[in-house]
């Protein structure tokens, strides 16, 4: 054998030692002799393990806390550990403060690592150079916990990142106004530049999609509904600002009714009632009508309204539908009465009579009355006298005047007095008669009128003289029931025949009774052989009977829903209903083209007024536009006045808007006389333009006769082209017939190329020949 082993073998123990050796040498013996290598070594590794050994603690300094974006400056942060070095050592950390890693500074990771047999490593923090003008901006460097050492302190730090660029100069400020935000289109908006700053464009964005505009103050026109935004853009060297507005745009509405009225009346002594009659056109939902003296307000179409004090007033109607409003005034002048002048009145014991003929006057006058004066005509002295006896020398016809004076004005009256030559006794000896009124006037509750029948010749028998009688109040109705015939008695040269009215009487005006001589047995008509007397009308306060009138409060009914309006109207007492006949009459047809009418309608008690609806059953028959008529009929229990009839519209079937000719008649000049003074009626048109002439036709009532009492009238009269209206006028053709005011009426007739308004009838006076 050449060789052997020598095995060393540990002991397994539980102390904690570092390697350890074993070191055999060979030392000299018998029978051998020591070569080389003469020793060798053996390693005892320990397999037990003592505690870890401390670990690092690192923490951090700003070593460089100023970086610069001049250059750029970096800055920096020093980690350092302590404790054993023999090994790499990898600390984490986290970034915050202001900058932005990677933005303000370059990228830098989120750990670092200290080399082996280094205390400590480096964090640099390198700007970034921008344009940005920024304020000074920090880098917070802070470590973060790890499982190979422990974070010491100061556990953070800060450095400082100094920016290098200089302010710009600010942007502008945009600012702009409109003179309007919102309307109807097409809607124009004048915009006005209000920016300030330094400017080197504009521009304007409308927000319709229309071209944009660098003008500084434009103009645009929205010309469709709907929500824009306008908007201003400046720029300048230092950028750009903008401002905006809103735009409301509507769709234009429907367009507005036309407000238009006119009225019967526009001055006079207050109270004044004044009848508004609606003219106006469009679509309407409401009317207000204001009448300026501070009453209520009134919805009404056509109302009637009184101003009971003196004053200026402007009555306006405003008349609203869905496309807005319109109004329309008028100027309403109402004057103070004057203070009331006295009453000149007086009776004649005989107004008629052979020469001479003595007359006793009777002074009946009324009122505050400072001073008298008669003239009896026939051409002697005037007397002052209260009553005075005059004689008439001479046979003529002469009118004895009466004139009163008080601080409200004069009055007169006259009286005829027919004065014959002493006729001769007739050859067969009959007897003459004759007749006078000798108490010519009504006056009032309880004043009777006289008829005196005189003879001549003989008195010895009794003579009955027959008569007639005429005139506007009736025999047996307005005055009690008289026979027809009077008898004188034997021995007596005269009788008289009483008028006795039955009660107020059913006019606003005076009425004559005639008398009328009629030839019979045992006498011979004289002259004169008729006399007047005259029934005061019914403006006396003693009159309590009931009065009914008619107006066509609506005056214009359609199929489009507008129903026109008859008011019936009563005076006196409204204790007890009242029903009131009518008939009716004009194109359309009562129950075929309006809703059927009774023919009667009941005012009820309590109440002033009652209507009669005019309701068109569907669109009318005719393209133009027909009236319908209602005439007031007698009944029970009241008594017809004026008007006693009136007219309204059915609109014709073709017509969008009422642009008619409306014709309507007024007094204009009320008051006609001998003395050269002249009455005027004035026929007036409205609505359908002035452009062509239009003839309107009449005709004309009252006493005195057309071409024997006034110039004679052809019964229609032509307003020219461009012009509004056209004159009647009345002339008389000598002194009046009578002693006392009488009336000319003129009422407008239906013709081709207008319609009848209202007022559509009114009165001239021609003055008595006293």
């Amino acid at each position: 054998m050449a060789d052997a082993d020598l095995t060393i073998t540990p002991i397994d123990d539980s102390e904690v030692e570092g390697d350890e050796t074993v070191i055999v040498t060979l030392v000299a013996g018998a029978g051998y002799s020591v070569g080389s290598p003469s020793s060798a070594t053996v390693t005892l590794h320990d397999n037990d393990q003592g505690p870890p050994p401390p670990q690092p603690t690192v923490s951090v300094a700003a070593t460089d806390p100023d970086a610069s974006e001049q250059g750029p400056d970096p800055a920096t942060f020093t980690l350092s550990r302590s404790g054993s070095m023999a090994s790499a050592l990898t600390v984490r950390y986290s970034l915050g403060g202001s900058a932005a890693n990677g933005i303000d500074y370059q990228t830098l990771p989120t750990s670092v690592t200290i080399p082996a047999g280094a205390a400590s490593a480096t964090v640099t923090v390198t700007p970034i150079d921008d344009s940005q003008v920024e304020s000074d901006e920090t880098v917070v460097l802070t470590l973060s916990q790890d499982a190979a050492y422990d974070v010491g302190s100061p556990n953070s730090a800060t450095v400082t990142i100094h920016d290098n660029d200089s302010t710009p100069p600010p942007a502008p400020t945009a600012d702009f106004t409109a003179n309007t935000t919102s309307g109807q289109a097409p809607l124009t908006v004048q915009f006005t530049e209000r920016s300030s700053g330094s400017i080197t464009s504009r521009d304007w964005n409308f927000g319709d999609g229309s071209s944009h505009s660098s003008t500084p103050s434009p103009s645009h026109t929205y010309n469709n509904a709907g929500d824009y935004t306008a908007t201003l853009k400046v720029t300048g060297s230092g950028g750009s600002n903008s401002k905006s507005l809103a735009i409301h745009v509507t769709a234009a509405p429907p367009p507005a009714p036309t407000a238009d009225f006119t009225a019967n009346n526009t001055s006079g002594q207050a109270p004044l009632a004044v009848q508004f009659t609606d003219r106006s056109s469009g679509s309407i939902t409401s009317r207000d009508w204001d009448f300026g003296d501070g009453s209520s307000h009134s919805s009404t179409q056509s109302p009637s309204h009184t101003y009971n004090n003196a004053g200026d007033y402007t009555a306006t109607l405003t008349v609203t539908g869905s496309g807005g409003s319109n109004s329309k005034s008028l100027a309403i002048h109402a004057t103070a009465p004057p203070p009331p002048a006295p009453t000149a009145d007086f009776t004649a014991n005989t107004t008629s009579g052979q020469a001479p003929l003595a007359v006793q006057f009777t002074d009946r006058s009324s009122g505050s009355i400072t001073s008298r004066d008669w003239d009896f005509g026939d051409g002697s002295s005037h007397s002052s006298t209260q009553s005075p006896s005059h004689t008439y020398n001479n046979a003529g016809d002469y009118t004895a005047t009466l004139t009163v004076t008080g601080s409200g004005g004069s009055k007169s009256k006259g009286l005829a007095i027919h004065v014959t030559a002493a006729q001769p006794p007739p050859p067969d000896g009959r007897t003459w008669v004759s007749v006078a009124a000798s108490d010519p006037r009504v006056s009032g509750s309880g004043d009777i009128g006289v008829f005196t029948i005189s003879r001549t010749g003989s008195t010895a028998a009794a003579v009955t003289v027959r008569y007639s009688l005429g005139g506007t109040p009736q025999n047996g109705v307005d005055y009690q029931t008289l026979p027809g015939s009077v008898t004188i008695p034997a021995g007596a040269s005269s009788a008289d025949v009483k008028v006795v009215p039955t009660g107020p009487s059913r006019w606003p005006i005076d009425k004559d009774v005639y008398l009328m001589l009629e030839q019979g047995t045992g006498y011979i008509v004289g002259t004169p052989n008729f006399a007047t007397l005259t029934i005061a009308g019914n403006n006396q306060p003693s009159d309590t009977r009931t009065w009914v009138s008619v107006a066509a409060s609506v005056p214009v009914a359609s199929a489009s829903g507008a129903i026109g309006v008859f008011t019936i109207s009563r005076t006196a007492s409204t204790a007890a209903a009242v029903t009131v006949r009518y008939s009716l009459g004009g194109t359309p047809q009562n129950g075929v083209d309006y809703q059927t009418l009774p023919g009667s309608v009941t005012i009820p008690a309590g109440a002033s007024s009652a209507d009669v609806k005019v309701v068109p059953t569907g669109p009318s028959r005719w393209p133009i536009d027909k009236d319908v008529y209602l005439m007031l009929e007698q009944g029970t229990g009241y008594i017809v006045g004026t008007p006693n009839y009136a007219t309204l519209t059915i609109a014709g079937n073709n017509q969008p808007a009422d642009t008619r000719t409306w014709v309507s008649v007024v007094a204009s000049d009320q008051r006609a006389s001998s003395s050269g003074d002249i009455g005027v009626f004035t026929v007036s048109r409205t609505g359908g333009g002035t452009a062509s002439a239009v003839t309107v036709r009449y005709s004309l009532g009252g006493t005195p006769q057309n071409g024997v009492d006034y110039q004679t009238l052809p019964g229609s009269v032509t307003i020219p082209a461009g012009a509004s209206s056209a004159d009647v006028k009345v002339v008389p053709t000598g002194p009046s017939r009578w002693p006392i005011d009488k009336d000319v009426y003129l009422m407008l007739e239906q013709g081709p190329g207008y319609i009848v308004g209202t007022p559509n009838y009114t009165t001239v006076t021609i003055a008595g020949n006293n």
